[in-house]
């Protein structure tokens, strides 16, 4: 009697996320859902491998290992969540309480000896803004739940800053009205030395105005996120590191500056204007080996929308 392949895919996704959600009561299983999301378009492929496939016998295959990838994708999602939720996590939905909501502001002093600035942003769902300048090493205003960020600042060699904030806690302010936004945080740099800016985020907006710094580096690791990016050209050698998963970026940069861009994307919609195609996976604008000024981008994405172009610098 032939077992449908039906039954083999349904069979064996139930089993396979028992199986995990039992042995998770009695033992930690870490999965990285970050790296295990990147590769959903697996289950799409295997089951229409199955349909395809004329064979009994690879039907049923295809049908397993479909039923196998998603159930260990569902199980490190549901798992990621409850980790996520369990986490010191509040929800504040009554936009006429704010008892629980502040207003925070950090700042460290300007020290004229100081010739680099590295900047650490870690944090949940939130919109986080860098676009404007200041008279101090740095500003930060904040606006979340209580006790949510922590602020500190070393400093190296009396050279080098470092500056970290930090979410304590995983909180997502929803409200009914307009005056209640998610956790909002606004920073403000010096322009004078050269800085590293460094975000690891979760389901967050972020809109980065660098046009007036100094940018050596720039690392952004998020999950389901939103980039505004707009890049200057003040440094002779800018990296960008992106890592993103399902997300939309925009980025500009200026025409004066040769621009290298090697894109990693699983399933990804891009639109790139003034680029060229060096080979696969690489593109260049078409003054990049004449220009003094160089920015490399590496993106390395899930499911995105990617868009890049090229803008003109107002001249003064």
């Amino acid at each position: 009697m032939n077992m449908k392949v039906s039954h083999i895919f349904w069979g064996t996704l139930f089993i396979i996320m028992g199986l995990l959600f039992l042995l998770s009561n009695f033992t930690t299983i870490n999965l990285d859902w970050g790296n295990i999301w990147e590769y959903w378009p697996l289950v799409l492929i295997l089951i229409g491998a199955s349909l395809l496939t004329k064979h009994k016998f690879g039907k049923g295959l295809f049908a397993f290992l479909a039923a196998l990838f998603l159930g260990i994708v569902i199980f490190a999602s549901f798992n990621s969540a409850m980790s996520f939720v369990n986490n010191d996590f509040e929800i504040v939905f009554n936009d006429e309480d704010t008892s629980n909501i502040v207003v925070k502001e950090f700042s460290a002093p300007f020290d004229s000896l100081v010739v680099k600035n590295i900047f650490h942003l870690s944090g949940g769902a939130g919109v986080f803004k860098i676009t404007s300048a200041t008279d101090s090493a740095i500003f930060i205003r904040t606006r979340g739940l209580r006790n949510t960020y922590r602020f500190s600042d070393t400093r190296f060699d009396d050279s080098i800053g470092k500056f970290n904030l930090d979410l304590k806690q995983k909180g997502i302010v929803f409200g009914i009205g307009k005056r209640n936004k998610s956790n909002l945080i606004d920073v403000s740099l010096n322009k004078h030395p050269v800085l590293d800016l460094d975000f690891d985020l979760g389901a967050a907006a972020l809109k980065l105005d660098l046009t007036q710094f100094k940018i050596e580096k720039l690392t952004t690791d998020m999950g389901a996120a939103k980039l505004e990016l707009k890049l200057g050209s003040l440094s002779d050698v800018t990296d960008i590191k992106i890592d993103a998963g399902a997300s939309k970026i925009e980025i500009a940069v200026p025409e004066e500056a040769g621009c290298q861009l090697r894109m990693d994307d699983v399933l990804s919609s891009n639109n790139l204007e003034g680029f060229t195609r060096v080979k696969k996976k690489l593109y260049r604008t078409t003054n990049f080996d004449e220009t003094d000024k160089k920015i490399y981008i590496d993106i390395d994405s899930g499911v995105s929308s990617i868009h890049i172009w090229r803008y003109k610098t107002e001249e003064e």
